[in-house]
This record gives structure tokens, C-alpha cells and sequence, in this order.
């Protein structure tokens, strides 16, 4: 059913690997897939690996899913193959999804001031709604482009209910327009049957840009949670997992973590779906991927809703974890010194200046690159707590930065911080059985 299509295919890559490329242009294409790469805030991280050429991702197609007519038809509609790519994501999930006939064409916009916003499509189940939009401007853009406000608003003009939400930016893909982008919202009540709008404001304009549209009741996947109760024990720390949710778009995993754990464990860090032949479906790499708090979280990865393997196992085999009585760092920004801190030595320094006129910044120097956000808060001298609402790290990511206003007060004495991630590993080997 599919020789024809896979023969073409075929056709178009061997041609592109006999072809000779100049280096300026390979060079080009690398530094504009990292660029692409970086285009997601500190929890909207994207691509791991950069896609460079078509033949790349052709390659991957064929090895990975069988290309349907109805995903094939979608794709003749797509003026390129790096749109398919900001589509689906490399997301399996989505992929699958799409071939399902799940996905709903919107192509609905709305335009102020020479800026238009396009709501291109949804993918919609009882989890969460995925919507699929891009940017167009009369006026050159910026290199980011971010809403400062973006909602669902019902029919009756209430907002919709939503639990965790990633929406709404989009890189440029030229001067005056972004690459599609994708957003999800969770859905925190019953789904509206009547019509929605995707409400967007923007920092520069007092104007809503409003695109109107339904879902389709006939094509929201429902979901399935299977009680597990499942609990496995590493270097004497017990992990729990509770239950598993699957839906088209994604599959939730319930862990809980007992209190009588003498470690904290922040994170189970490739946490993976593989089936009898070795097929994984890891987890999500932008949008949502875990929510919860010390005790239980539930971490989000790659539907395999519509597959059917004889054997699935839950996988994974490192895990950060840090003795909970090695939480605290204490240190004195007025000195520059770190009075406590944990044993293996991985936070070594800290450096304190000013980072602009109203704010200070707190530098914070690892041992090893690690991206995460390592605090989230600290507690001064008298005891009252503060938020670090924002953190920066170097491109080595060995430096994470926390910028606060300036209080002279606190920066002379010292301050506790507690950490809520950290890159203390235990590596194991752990396959549970669900099916």
C-alpha cells in the first residue's frame, strides 16, 4: 500500500546523499537548527538533536511509522518538511494521533496592527487540548515572539478551566513570520460542546486578538487509567507507582515517594515506555512533561495509545536523588561564601554583584553542566521567606544565576536556600511489566 510512497522517498534521499554541499551552507544549516533548538523557555526545552537536511528526518520517518493516507494527505498540504517537523514535534504520540484522525483542521485568524495570529489546527483529548498556531507580521519581528496572556474562553464568555497550561510563542522562521508552533492546555472541567475562543494579548497592543472555533465531539480521545500499585526499592529508597493514564496525546505516570525516604528524589530521569522489540517511548520533550510536589508527581510521556504490543515494560535507570539533611545551602553573598553545602563538593562557589540597577544576582558555580532550577526561594536572616520567580544559567551550564531585588539588609547576612533539584545521581536498573 505504501511501496510507492517509500520508493519516492528513497528516491530523495539518495539523491541528497550523493549531492555535494558547500560547507558555508552546512555550516548555515547547523547554526540555524541549534538557534531553533533554544527557542523554548527553561520548561519548554525542544530538540535534543538538531534535524539538518529533509533526508534526516525522511530517514527516521521510514524507520519509525508507516506513513497512512490520511497523515500522508496532511503532509501534501504543508509547504515544507521543516513545518512537518514543528508540527508533530518528535512527538510519537502526536504522530500517532495525527494518523488516527484525531487531528482537526481550524485554519482560523484574526489581525491587529499589521500582526496576525493563526490558529492552525487541534488535537484534542480528554486530557488536554493541543492547539498548533504561528505568527505574521507586517513589521519585522523579533527573533521570539511570546504572548504575555493567552486563554479559552466558552461560549458564555467565561474562561475555560485549565489546569497546567504551555502556550503561547513561536520562533521566526523569516523576517515577518514565526515556524508553527504547538501549545497545550489540561483541561480542568467537562470539554465545552458550544463554540471556544483562543484569547492572546500581546505586550505591545491594549487589543485581544480572538480566534473563534469548536472541537469536534466525534474526535476527542478518551482515556484509560490502569491501577498499578507497584512499588520498587533503589539503594533503599522506596518509589511508588500508582497508576497509569493513557490518552492520544500523552500518558501520565503517577509515582509516589514515602516520607520515610532518607533521600529527596527530585527526578526519575529517563523514565521510558519499551515493548518486546526494543521500541521506546520516552518522555515529553516540550510542553508539560511533570507536574506534583515533593511527595508524587506525575511525569508525561509519549503516547502509545493506539499501539497494541504483546509485552510493554516501564523503564528506567537513573534517578537524582540527595540526602534530604543535605538540602539547606547556606551562604553569605556579602562574603561571597558558601558556609553549607553538600558533601560531594559539586557547588563550589558563589559570586554575588549587582545585575542592574534595581536587581542583585546570585551566581551559583557546579562541577558539571546540569540546566535545572536548583532553587526556587530563600529564607533570610529573620526568617522570612523569599521567591526567585526567575533563573539564568551559562551556555556551559555550569553557572545558574538568581536575580533579586537588592535588599542591603539581607545581601549582609547570610541566607538559606533549599535546594528543589541537583545533579546527585543513582544508577539502576528498573523494568516493571505492565502488560
Amino acid at each position: 500500500m505504501f511501496e510507492k510512497e517509500e520508493k519516492q522517498l528513497q528516491s530523495v534521499k539518495q539523491e541528497i546523499d550523493t549531492a555535494t554541499i558547500p560547507e558555508e551552507q552546512l555550516n548555515q544549516a547547523i547554526f540555524t537548527g541549534i538557534q531553533k533548538a533554544k527557542r523554548r523557555k527553561k520548561h519548554y526545552s525542544l530538540w535534543k538533536k538538531t534535524i539538518i537536511l529533509a533526508a534526516s528526518f525522511i530517514i527516521i520517518f521510514l524507520g519509525s511509522i508507516r506513513v497512512s493516507d490520511t497523515f500522508a494527505s496532511y503532509i501534501k498540504k504543508i509547504p515544507g518538511m521543516e513545518h512537518i517537523v514543528e508540527l508533530v514535534q518528535d512527538n510519537k504520540g502526536l504522530l500517532a494521533a495525527v494518523d488516527n484522525e484525531y487531528f482537526q483542521k481550524v485554519n482560523r485568524s484574526d489581525e491587529h496592527h499589521g500582526f496576525k495570529v493563526t490558529l492552525d489546527s487541534i488535537i484534542t483529548d480528554e486530557e488536554q487540548l493541543v492547539v498548533f498556531y504561528s505568527f505574521k507580521s507586517s513589521k519585522k519581528l523579533p527573533k521570539q515572539v511570546w504572548s504575555k496572556d493567552v486563554y479559552i474562553e466558552k461560549e458564555n464568555g467565561e474562561k475555560l478551566k485549565t489546569g497546567s497550561s504551555s502556550c503561547c510563542g513561536g520562533d521566526r522562521r523569516n523576517q515577518y513570520e514565526t515556524s508553527i508552533s504547538d501549545g497545550t492546555f489540561e483541561f480542568a472541567e467537562p470539554i465545552p460542546k458550544g463554540k471556544l475562543t483562543l484569547v492572546m494579548k500581546f505586550e505591545k497592543y491594549n487589543e485581544e486578538w480572538r480566534i473563534p472555533f469548536s472541537i469536534d465531539q466525534n474526535k476527542i480521545g478518551k482515556k484509560k487509567t490502569i491501577p498499578m500499585k507497584k512499588t520498587v526499592t533503589v539503594e533503599n529508597q522506596q518509589i511508588l507507582i500508582d497508576h497509569i493514564t493513557f490518552s492520544p496525546t500523552r500518558v501520565g505516570i503517577n509515582v509516589k515517594f514515602p516520607t520515610q525516604n532518607s533521600k529527596e528524589i527530585f527526578d526519575i530521569q529517563d523514565l521510558r515506555f519499551v515493548d518486546e522489540n526494543g521500541e521506546a517511548w520516552s518522555k515529553i520533550q516540550n510542553g508539560i512533561v511533570a507536574h506534583g510536589g515533593n511527595d508524587e508527581k506525575t511525569y508525561f510521556l509519549q503516547s502509545n495509545y493506539f499501539e497494541q504490543p504483546k509485552k510493554l515494560f516501564l523503564v528506567f535507570n537513573k534517578i537524582r536523588a540527595l540526602d534530604k539533611d543535605e538540602l539547606n545551602v547556606v551562604i553569605d553573598p556579602f562574603k561571597k561564601k558558601i558556609i553549607q553545602a553538600p558533601k560531594d563538593g559539586q557547588l563550589h562557589k558563589v559570586e554575588f554583584g549587582a545585575f542592574d540597577d534595581s536587581t542583585d544576582l546570585l551566581m551559583f558555580y557546579l562541577n558539571e553542566k546540569f540546566n535545572g532550577q536548583i532553587f526556587d526561594s530563600y529564607t533570610d536572616f529573620t526568617g522570612k521567606m523569599h521567591r526567585l520567580s526567575t533563573y539564568i544559567w551559562e551556555a556551559d551550564g555550569e553557572k545558574i544565576g538568581f536575580p533579586y531585588k537588592i535588599n542591603n539588609a539581607i545581601s549582609k547576612k547570610p541566607i538559606t536556600l533549599k535546594l528543589i533539584d541537583y545533579p546527585a545521581y543513582i544508577n539502576t536498573d528498573v523494568k516493571i511489566q505492565i502488560k
